[in-house]
């Protein structure tokens, strides 16, 4: 992947950060903790990621309205589950927990 092509691909997940977090607002829906951008290393549990509202493993597909962000640690361990109809999906367990 070219130079342009990485910076153009950065600069967009960013505005679609942008725009998930001024629409559900800083925390993350599953386990409830402050989503924090300014972690820049992927590998990092508390990274922000996509999470697909419907995993596209089950039909759902990559838009704006099936999207929502979580860390990475909890986007892992929720997998491809469904969410459940109330409720955040997991409380008992925080990213930076298991350091």
């Amino acid at each position: 992947m070219t130079k342009v092509r990485r910076a153009f691909y950065r600069k967009q997940r960013g505005l679609v950060v942008t725009r998930l977090l001024a629409r559900d607002g800083d925390r993350c829906p599953i386990c409830g903790e402050v989503l924090d951008r300014r972690v820049r290393d992927p590998d990092d549990p508390c990274y922000v990621t996509f999470d697909h509202v419907m995993p596209v493993s089950r039909g759902g597909v990559t838009r704006l309205d099936n999207l929502r962000l979580a860390h990475r640690a909890c986007n892992e361990r929720r997998g491809s589950d469904p969410l459940p109809a109330v409720g955040p999906y997991s409380t008992d367990h925080h990213p930076r927990s298991s350091k």
